[in-house]
């Protein structure tokens, strides 16, 4: 729905709910990126849009938007980094894309599936729990809270990712306990 200006000077205002029935999402990533550059190029993607955009604005913006995004249906993510389900209802709620076509923020949260597999060192882990909450009005950012499991001989290995999303703390740890330079050299050698 977009309502008209009530007053000199307000944008118009953009608002509803966007139901995603398919989404599959397979660009892989480059190996070496960290997460803050995984998200600046996902970010990127939407440059030429925004870009477009912005061409036709004015000023402070030509458009206010908040929109709700839900999924009914099948969100995957298959590239070289992740094989499973995303879900974007479940856990930490829906998703809100709010702000202006000049800035725009993201709130709500994303939920990745257990048992999805992820690739880390060269390594399939099983994903145990896997959240993003994103928390600014004007841009992309919040936490990420996330925990995936592999077996590597004798060992279960707990990979841990906790945190801002622009500079999130990795853990491993094992069982039995290993320190975390021989838990390294286990998954990149098969060496303690």
């Amino acid at each position: 729905t977009i309502d008209s200006p009530r007053e000199e000077g307000e944008l118009p205002y953009l608002h509803g709910k966007v139901s995603v029935t398919h989404l599959r999402y397979e660009d892989n990533i480059p190996v070496g990126m960290g997460l803050a550059d995984i998200v600046e190029t996902l970010g990127d993607s939407l440059g030429p849009i925004r870009d477009a955009v912005n061409e036709q604005s004015r000023g402070d913006g030509a458009l206010r938007f908040n929109i709700v995004v839900e999924n009914l249906g099948d969100m995957r993510i298959s590239n070289n980094l992740m094989d499973g389900a995303v879900d974007i209802n479940q856990g930490v709620g829906r998703l809100r894309i709010i702000g202006t076509d000049q800035s725009f923020g993201v709130l709500g949260g994303l939920r990745v599936e257990p048992e999805t597999e992820i690739s880390f060192r060269n390594n399939d882990f099983e994903v145990q729990r896997g959240y993003v909450t994103l928390t600014s009005p004007e841009g992309v950012d919040g936490t990420i809270d996330f925990e995936a499991t592999t077996f590597r001989r004798d060992w279960l290995i707990t990979l841990r990712v906790t945190g801002p999303i622009s500079d999130p703390e990795v853990y491993l740890n094992s069982d039995p306990a290993l320190d975390e330079v021989d838990i390294i050299l286990l998954l990149m050698m098969g060496l303690i």
